[in-house]
């Protein structure tokens, strides 16, 4: 036999349309066409004679002569074979009107139930054509080779020569059950398809794969891109559920935008998920991968109908990974539950993995957000290079997606909300914070039987964590939804910054920050304990925000009220800065209930600017103790005191032998139930000869104010000190409206400082000329010592 061959400039083709009418899998010539002979007939592959029974089921060969001379149709030589004998070969110019390798082919098949495909795979499909299964089932079971596709899309000539961008001569794959085959369901290389209303489950392989492909006799290679993915039910497959790839080497590196809508992944069609033993129909790979592409949709950013459900896949729910994985959109999705949203069914490993350096990605947006439940970790962001990934407007824990009352919020929490990990860096959770009271631009993070978002690992820094609700919802009413914590960050993660409205309540802790290698972490302008409005207590079960071993953490603007436990608790954290002059930087700590900030074996602690009790008593205001040193409370520069008033016990409380050269001037300590300044908790600690006691601050002695008198329009007020010999004190100089009910303090406004050296005797004598402008109409005197070591001493009497 001899087949005509032709070569073929870029031309225009026509369609044909191929109806199979039997479901055999065979090739040969018996006046019915399979699916197989159809599928050699659209790529010019047959390579055989076509009866005219069988040509009858091709539509482009109706509007030809079937004997005599067309130039799309070559003749088959020797004249000996029979006249009504022809091969189709593809096309060959503009007139063309015919089938083959390069004509957009329509295969319709027209059978019912199932072709059981034999032996070997069916033969791939051209990106030009098409197929409409009417809801046929192709049954790879009995096909030998191994990693057999159920079907295979693949570049033709004609394709690789002049490939069109999407939508033009898209192929489409629709209504087909495809099972049990040995590799892939669909496998499709450099495809620009639609593949719609597909039932794909039992394959060995992904469920749908899409990846690059080679053109034949050409040198070029092809990514697939543009396609469309709907309507597509996906599961119990060995690996992913679908698969989208990119080779960044190829001739089209910067293939993209895919989109994924109205799937079900990891569950049969309608199905909750499984009772008891039952078993589950997760696929075994991830339920979506997403490798080394960029610009893929997964759901709809405006229209909730479109979205995908994704449950119950062993590799997780959707993995995007690679360096050049970016701009990946994840919007409007159920990962990790039911379409009902009334059942759970997570995902292993984590219901969203962004790994391997993929970033600039983003997981939900406003009026798209994701429901993310019921896995080990709702989002994972792990590894070097994992960066500027964008998790927003989610929930993650709860049912709740912003259409049902507050009435259906139920618990599905993850292990862990967020977790960001080994290196990841640059990575936003939640959104610029805006407004008040209403769905935040963040998350809402719920339920999670660890943390809420969780920071880990040395070089997972610079994350930002922004504008969620985590363990609480607060919309008009509130739910608390406590997580075991609300964010943690530790093991060596550094330079991350919790700001701008968070709102952490109902949580065992509101936010723990651990490790000596957890440098330099920044908690900023959130709410801790407390609505943003600032009217409602949704208080952490224990502390607020409780600081580990981790130096140099700054803590500024955030308000801070209603916890079970401290409202901060710095525990062996070196460097820690609580409040600053600057810009509004001072906290509001009030309402907690056991001390505003407690200090233990802690050292170098700065606390500034901050209102400590004032709007509702804490226990007590402030506490340090356990061998800690080196605190700083308040300061005599501008802004710098502290407002410690209306504490339910001491203003402040030093306590413990070696809890020594803590530092407390220029603050505003009004008001409090117990002392203003109180060393050890026993009440006023009387002066001793030469001061040789010890104890917390040394148990400095406190100074001793004389009779006030007039002096050339002011007041002259002497200010004496008994210590040790030759020691230098600074004395700062208070007034109050009233005395503490003690005799000694408070000092609710700072006056003035002086320092001198005692004698050798251990005595100060001083002087202050205060103008009568700078003191109240009705006032008391008191005075604190501080040495040059930092230790001050409690309030003197007052006078």
């Amino acid at each position: 036999m001899v087949v005509l061959t032709l070569f073929f400039s870029q031309i225009t083709l026509s369609a044909a349309t191929i109806r199979v009418n039997s479901d055999a899998d065979t090739n040969i010539q018996d006046g019915k066409l399979t699916l197989r002979e159809a599928l050699l007939i659209a790529r010019g592959r047959l390579f055989r004679c076509l009866s005219k029974e069988e040509a009858d089921h091709i539509d482009a060969m109706h509007t030809l002569p079937f004997l005599g001379s067309n130039p799309c149709v070559a003749r088959i030589v020797p004249e000996s074979l029979p006249d009504e004998c022809w091969i189709l070969v593809g096309p060959l110019e503009d007139s063309c009107n015919g089938v083959g390798d390069g004509y957009a082919d329509q295969i319709d098949i027209r059978v019912s139930g199932t072709i059981h495909v034999q032996d070997t795979e069916l033969p791939s499909l051209g990106l030009d054509d098409s197929i409409d299964g009417h809801g046929i089932t192709l049954d790879g079971a009995g096909v030998g080779r191994p990693s057999a596709p159920g079907l295979s899309l693949s570049p033709g000539v004609t394709r690789c020569a002049f490939p069109p961008d999407p939508p033009d001569a898209r192929n489409q794959v629709r209504e087909l059950t495809i099972r049990d085959f040995s590799g892939d369901g669909i496998l499709a290389q450099g495809a620009t398809g639609i593949f719609e209303d597909l039932l794909i489950f039992g394959n060995r392989g992904a469920g749908i794969h899409l990846t690059s492909g080679k053109c034949p006799d050409l040198d070029k290679r092809l990514n697939s891109h543009g396609c469309i993915l709907r309507r597509n039910v996906i599961h119990s497959n060995g690996d992913a559920g679908i698969v989208i790839e990119v080779d960044p080497s190829f001739d089209n590196p910067d293939a993209h935008s895919n989109t994924i809508e109205q799937c079900q992944i990891g569950l049969q069609q309608g199905e909750e998920w499984p009772a008891g033993d039952e078993p589950h129909h997760g696929n075994g790979g991830p339920g979506i991968l997403l490798r080394q592409t960029r610009g893929n949709v997964v759901g709809s950013e405006d229209d909730p109908s479109r979205r995908n459900v994704i449950a119950a896949n062993v590799g997780g729910g959707i993995v995007i990974e690679g360096t050049n994985a970016s701009a990946n959109s994840i919007v409007g999705n159920l990962i990790g539950i039911s379409a009902t949203t009334d059942t759970p069914g997570g995902n292993g490993k984590a219901n969203v993995i962004l790994r391997g350096g993929a970033h600039d990605n983003r997981i939900g947006e406003i009026g798209a957000s994701n429901l993310i439940t019921s896995s080990t970790v709702g989002v994972l962001i792990t590894g070097a290079g994992t960066s500027g990934n964008h998790v927003r407007a989610n929930y993650i824990g709860t049912n709740y997606h912003g259409q049902q009352g507050l009435n259906v919020l139920k618990r599905f929490g993850n292990g862990a909300g967020v977790r960001v990990e080994d290196g990841a860096s640059r990575n936003v959770i939640g959104g610029e914070a805006t407004g008040t009271g209403t769905f935040p631009p963040g998350n809402v993070i719920l339920h999670n039987d660890s943390a809420g978002i969780e920071i880990i690992g040395k070089g997972t820094d610079q994350n930002v964590v922004e504008a969620n609700q985590i363990g609480v919802y607060v919309t008009g009413g509130y739910i608390i939804g406590s997580n075991y914590e609300g964010i943690v960050i530790r093991d060596g993660a550094s330079n991350n910054d919790v700001r701008a409205r968070n709102v952490i309540g109902g949580n065992r802790v509101g936010i723990r920050i651990e490790g000596a290698d957890a440098k330099k972490n920044y908690v900023n302008g959130n709410y801790i304990g407390i609505d943003d409005s600032g009217q409602r207590g949704i208080g952490n079960r224990e502390d607020g925000l409780l600081i580990i071993d981790a130096p140099e953490t700054e803590v500024r603007a955030n308000i801070i009220s209603n916890n079970g436990g401290n409202g901060i608790r710095v525990d062996g954290a070196f460097g820690t800065l609580i409040g600053d002059a600057k810009d509004q930087g001072g906290n509001t700590i009030a309402g907690n209930h056991l001390s505003g900030i407690l200090v233990h074996r802690a050292a170098n602690t700065r606390i500034r600017s901050n209102s400590i009790g004032r709007l509702f008593a804490n226990d007590f205001g402030i506490t340090v103790d356990g061998n800690s040193g080196r605190t700083y409370i308040g300061g005599t520069e501008p802004g710098e005191g502290n407002v410690i008033t209306g504490n339910k016990y001491a203003g402040v409380r030093i306590d413990g032998a070696t809890t020594v050269h803590n530092t407390v001037r220029g603050n505003a300590i009004d008001a409090n139930g117990a002392m203003g300044i109180d060393l050890a908790e026993t009440g006023v600690t009387a002066n001793d000869a030469r001061d040789v006691d010890a104890g917390p601050n040394q148990r400095l002695n406190y100074p001793v104010i004389g009779r006030p008198s007039p002096l050339h329009g002011g007041v002259s007020i002497p200010v004496s000190f008994a210590g040790a010999p030759f020691i230098v004190v600074t004395i700062d100089l208070y007034s109050s409206e009233q005395c503490d009910a003690s005799g000694h303090g408070e000092g609710r406004r700072w006056i003035a400082s002086k320092t001198a050296t005692a004698t050798a005797n251990g005595d100060v004598e001083l002087t202050f000329r205060i103008r009568p402008s700078t003191l109240p109409k009705t006032f008391v005197l008191t005075a604190t010592a501080t040495d040059r070591a930092g230790n001050t001493s409690e309030f003197s009497r007052c006078r």
